[in-house]
């Protein structure tokens, strides 16, 4: 899904990069271009060539975005233009009449991209956007990525933090958690773990489930029942379907643990797991149609006959983290739960 989403957003600035080509010189399109250079120089690791370019990108989105201000500033101010009407659509045909072309392909570019409705139809909201996307934080981010690579961490902070703060403009909404998540692992390298934990909580804010008493209050009740089929419980009551907090919610119960914080270790690995959980049933039922979900061995057990869940679990931690939810339960106090899962996650 990730992938579609992504290739959709691609693709829709890739007609926008198109669409401007073929306009007069006035406009710049390069930040665009220079952008999609340098990251694909980043993933052929040619790093000096990837930091010209996507800082290339960032010079040109102010200029394009400052010359597209200036036109439509420009073709606002005319009285004819200002009383047509408060809408960006009440505008056009007067724009028209007076064959204000620049104004008019700058409109046309957002609404293919965003549509109207998106700036609520007004010229202000338009022109705060544009103002506001001066910043070029998928840039940002992969310039910090250079940044880490080469070991100067205080400068990736420095554009990690830029591109958190332009998150809202990002072309695909949950990067921000990346950019989260590699403030998180530079604090944790330099051993500022009061910083780390803040950006883990950060991202995990914005989840529901997270800040839910009544839910941390549930699933602390359901681990601790005496009950024999406490585990089966939790499995059927508790899903996730945010897969980008996977790897917050495991290195922050990883850090709870080691800080003997065992309740909040256990609630925040729980939910890790039920997330992944989620994931790895959703993926089998898909390949499996005649599959039924009736226990956690059985689903384990069908699990192991595709390599590619297997080591999808292990590159995201999800298998350890099974473990650590045991023994975060036993330490926890919460015996039966941790005992019959140990079990089965033995058997499988």
């Amino acid at each position: 899904m990730k992938f579609a989403r992504n290739f959709i957003v691609f693709f829709a600035l890739f007609s926008l990069v198109n669409f401007s080509f073929c306009e007069e010189d006035v406009f710049f399109v390069d930040d665009l271009k220079f952008y999609y250079q340098g990251k694909t120089d980043f993933e052929e690791l040619n790093y000096g060539s990837a930091l010209k370019k996507l800082n290339a990108a960032k010079t040109e989105r102010i200029k394009k975005n400052q010359n597209e201000i200036r036109i439509l500033e420009n073709a606002l101010k005319p009285a004819e233009v200002k009383y047509a009407g408060p809408l960006i659509s009440d505008k056009i045909p007067v724009l028209k009449e007076r064959e204000d072309y620049d104004a008019l392909k700058i409109i046309s570019r957002y609404e293919k991209v965003f549509t109207l409705e998106y700036f609520e139809d007004s010229p202000e909201k338009l022109l705060d956007y544009i103002k506001k996307s001066e910043s070029f934080p998928e840039a940002d981010y992969l310039i910090s990525q250079i940044y880490i690579i080469e070991g100067e961490y205080d400068i990736a902070i420095d554009y990690l933090e830029k591109a958190y703060m332009a998150s809202d403009i990002l072309s695909i909404p949950e990067e921000k958690y990346e950019i989260l998540f590699s403030l998180a692992e530079i604090y944790e390298f330099q051993g500022d773990f009061n910083k780390m934990e803040e950006y883990l909580l950060l991202i995990l804010s914005k989840e529901p489930m997270y800040r839910s008493k009544n839910r941390i209050n549930a699933i602390l009740k359901s681990v601790s029942s005496p009950k024999k089929n406490c585990v089966e419980q939790f499995f059927k009551l508790y899903r996730g379907n945010n897969y980008d907090l996977l790897k917050s919610f495991f290195k922050l119960g990883k850090y709870y643990k080691k800080s003997g914080e065992y309740e909040k270790a256990l609630y925040t690995t729980s939910l890790g797991v039920a997330t992944g959980f989620t994931k790895i049933l959703n993926i089998v039922t898909k390949r499996n149609p005649v599959f039924e979900y009736n226990d956690l061995k059985s689903l384990l057990d069908e699990v192991s006959n595709y390599s590619d869940i297997v080591q999808w679990g292990i590159d995201n931690s999800l298998w350890e983290s099974f473990n650590s939810f045991a023994e975060c339960a036993f330490k926890n106090g919460d015996s039966v739960f941790a005992s019959t899962y140990y079990k089965i996650l033995y058997e499988s």
